[in-house]
């Protein structure tokens, strides 16, 4: 019988962006597109995922990018999911965390039909995700 998964989540906390620090070895680097889209995104919905952040270091370790938005806002506080990692899996996780989903293939028909329900507010976020749509060869009318 196989052991049972190991939980490292330790809480969750409204945090001050400020006091978050930055992981020195982050792999990912944003594009001033992704940035304008985040920020888009966030102005239209805001914070649907919490940032996830090393508990012993506060090193942020997926997230950077809506901390740095964050903090050029002026956001009091930021959704944060502590987790308990020393800094060797620290950067297992800088290395591995998004990578599954990033190399899940993206199905057109259910992107066209998902894209073809948003209703955005903001013309920057509609936009974006028509310009993303056009990437796999989706047009949203």
């Amino acid at each position: 019988m196989n052991n049972p998964w190991q939980n490292r989540i330790v809480g969750h906390e409204e945090v001050d962006p400020l006091t978050l620090k930055a992981h020195p070895k982050n792999v990912r680097t944003h594009a001033s597109a992704q940035r304008r889209l985040m920020e888009s995104a966030l102005d239209e919905l805001g914070h649907v995922g919490k940032i996830v952040v090393s508990q012993r270091t506060r090193r942020v370790l997926n997230g950077h990018l809506r901390v740095e938005l964050a903090i050029g806002r002026d956001e009091e506080t930021i959704p944060v999911t502590w987790i308990d990692v020393d800094e060797q899996e620290e950067l297992v996780v800088l290395a591995f965390f998004d990578q599954i989903g990033d190399g899940a293939k993206i199905d057109a028909a259910k992107l066209q039909s998902t894209l073809s329900q948003v209703s955005a507010e903001s013309d920057g976020l509609r936009t974006m995700l028509a310009d993303w749509g056009a990437g796999f060869q989706v047009t949203i009318v």
